[in-house]
């Protein structure tokens, strides 16, 4: 199954403060989740598509380093 991706960065203004506000709400229960989100600052986050499902996750600026023009990242 091929999985589908979609990244959204600060420059996309709205959407990116659209999915800041979903992932507040989301973090609600988790209060750790979201002092480290407030302290490190989310770099970008990423949507995942899949049969009837839609995961997001957000990448901290922290958990960013790029080899090799890979990205390595610890998902949330």
């Amino acid at each position: 199954m091929q999985e589908n991706i979609k990244k959204i960065y600060r420059s996309n203004k709205k959407l990116f403060e659209r999915h800041c506000y979903l992932f507040a709400i989301k973090a609600a229960n988790s209060p750790e989740a979201l002092v480290e989100a407030l302290t490190e600052g989310i770099h970008h986050f990423e949507v995942k598509k899949f049969t009837g499902w839609v995961e997001v996750r957000a990448v901290l600026n922290n958990q960013m380093t790029v080899t090799k023009n890979e990205e390595k990242r610890r998902w949330h």
